[in-house]
Formats: C-alpha cells, structure tokens, sequence
C-alpha cells in the first residue's frame, strides 16, 4: 500500500510540473529557441561536417557554387536549416520531419519525382550518414 502511494504522489508531481511548463508557454520537450544541449544528433559535430565535406563542395553547394539552385555557403546552421533549393523546396521541412526533408529524401535511393539522388554520380551516403541525417531533422533539426 505505501508503495502504491508513493506511486502516485510521484506521478501527480510529475503531471503537475509538466502543466507548469506548458502553462508558462514552455514545452519541457524543445527548450526556448530551437537549441537543444541534451543527447541526440549534434549539427555541429554530426551534421555540419556531414554536410561541409558532401554537399558543400566548391563544385556543388559550396561557397561560389549553387548547383540545382541550391547555395549553403558557409554551412552554418542558417544555411542548412533555411536553405531553398531551386525548386523552392525547403532542405529541412517545417515541421522538421525527414520524410518531408529534401536534406534526407534526395540523398536516399529512392529520391521525390522530379530530383536525383545527391551526391550527383556518388560516392552516394552510406546507411550511417543517412541514419545521422534523418534523426537530426526527427528529433527537431535543432542548432546544437
């Protein structure tokens, strides 16, 4: 019987602090301004090197370079995150959902109607980069 009501007071805590956070306009799951400091895929160690070294290329998307219309410069997280390609497609959607991510869909296998499969003529990104690609764009696409 104690146990069951430690239980519950510890859950009614818990409920009542996540109230509290959406009470005050805060989501305890996305902290203020888009930049998450805890676990998941890190743009800057995973993604921005990832994207730097295979798309960002002085013949591609480089710095002095837009091929298919699309420029990311100097691959900060603007670039990457606010970036339109040619067609006007958002790289990462908004919502951030890989499957709605030119980012993710055209350098899978099987990419929209209409694009080629990036890197144009390969070394295409192996099963890894793809995985590290999709769970950042999944888990908010945020600047970390």
């Amino acid at each position: 019987m104690r146990h069951f009501i430690g239980s519950s007071l510890l859950l009614w805590l818990l409920s009542l602090s996540y109230l509290g956070c959406e009470d005050q306009g805060v989501s305890p799951l996305a902290p203020p301004g888009g930049n998450n400091n805890g676990g998941g895929v890190s743009f800057a160690a995973s993604i921005r090197p990832l994207v730097q070294t295979r798309c960002a290329t002085a013949s591609c998307h480089g710095a002095g370079s837009s091929q298919g219309g699309l420029a990311l410069g100097s691959v900060a997280y603007t670039d990457v995150r606010n970036a339109k390609g040619g067609r006007g497609g958002s790289l990462v959607s908004t919502p951030p959902k890989a499957d709605s991510s030119l980012l993710y869909t055209v350098a899978t296998s099987n990419p929209p109607i209409g694009y080629t499969r990036m890197p144009l003529g390969g070394p295409y990104l192996s099963n890894a980069e793809l995985t590290l690609i999709r769970d950042w764009i999944n888990q908010g696409a945020f600047d970390n």
